[in-house]
């Protein structure tokens, strides 16, 4: 059996023969994934991902794959990192990708310095809108994580690594919901419902977004099929001290283990958590004068005030 590693040598060289200036950009779960220069697109920069080998009876790599190949063609959207091609190259299979990264949601939470406020809200607000585009479409990623929302180099999320359709009797078990969720980030009914549903990337939506706000990765290298404790959100402490606990509460909606208790919407979460941060009606804006502040002054209202204003000097003179 070839190891992961002389694998990944061999695939390099493979490429190479295709695509130029080819760098291994990660290691993933299902296969390799690396950036070239394709010179048949005007050498553009594009991200190749190469599965790895089934062994044996074990299909699961292949099945994910071309599953991968599928959603990330399914549903053009700014957010959503693109799938271009599919190529085979020295007899595999090559998935030829839109290229955003190196820099992804989880290095915002392991970086030194904390994500700002605002920092956070536009990364959240751009990965629901592409969540609840694909959740119009009947697409469940179920395998979401910070690895797998990506930064473009405008610093604009790239969703990528969906897997599931909603409702859908998965073809192979490699497609039900507890097998391409990952523990730390998936809802306690993933682990046996039979079916994929957008409450589940709600809830790995609100981890992800304590985790920003933290600057505490929950879990890493787990071993897959693994489960770890529920996520538990305090409800009278505030995360930090910039933070309202009305994040707090959106967090723990967000996360609820009961799905018809969470947001019906990844938006509507994200609305929840921008609006402690919205300036509310004890601060209203000054609005355009009324009509009765527009009218000319009447000419009786004006010979009263003149009468007063000579009655104020004549005093004035009489006691000076």
């Amino acid at each position: 059996m070839i190891t992961r590693t002389a694998f990944v040598d061999q695939i390099t060289r493979q490429l190479e023969g295709r695509f130029q200036e080819v760098r291994l950009l990660h290691t993933g779960e299902n296969g390799v994934v690396f950036s070239a220069r394709d010179p048949a697109d005007a050498d553009a920069r594009r991200a190749l991902r190469v599965p790895f080998p089934s062994e044996g009876a074990d299909v699961a790599h292949t099945v994910r794959f071309h599953r991968l190949a599928e959603l990330a063609c399914a549903v053009p959207h700014p957010y959503i990192a693109a799938g271009i091609a599919m190529e085979q190259v020295a007899g595999m299979d090559v998935m030829i990708m839109e290229l955003a990264g190196p820099l992804r949601v989880d290095h915002l939470v392991t970086s030194a310095r904390p994500a700002t406020v605002h920092r956070i809200l536009t990364v959240m607000r751009e990965l629901a809108t592409a969540l609840d585009a694909l959740h119009a479409a009947g697409i469940v990623h179920g395998a979401l994580r910070p690895s797998r929302v990506l930064l473009d180099a405008s610093g604009h999320v790239k969703v990528t690594g969906m897997l599931l359709r909603s409702g859908e009797a998965p073809p192979h078990t490699a497609l039900t919901p507890a097998h391409v969720g990952d523990p730390a980030y998936m809802a306690p009914e993933q682990w046996h419902s039979t079916t994929a549903a957008a409450a589940m990337d709600v809830y790995a939506a609100g981890v992800i977004a304590f985790e920003l706000y933290t600057g505490e990765p929950r879990v890493t290298r787990l071993a897959p099929g693994v489960a770890i404790h529920p996520l538990v959100i305090p409800a009278n402490r505030s995360l930090r001290p910039d933070l309202p606990l009305a994040i707090n509460e959106a967090l723990r909606r967000a996360t609820h283990p009961d799905p018809a208790m969470r947001f019906a919407t990844v938006g509507a979460f994200v609305d929840a958590l921008a609006a402690p941060h919205t300036p509310t009606a004890g601060h209203p804006a000054i609005g355009p004068p009324t009509d009765a502040a527009l009218q000319p002054v009447r000419s009786s209202d004006l010979r009263t005030v003149l009468l007063l204003a000579a009655l104020v000097v004549v005093l004035l003179m009489l006691f000076l």
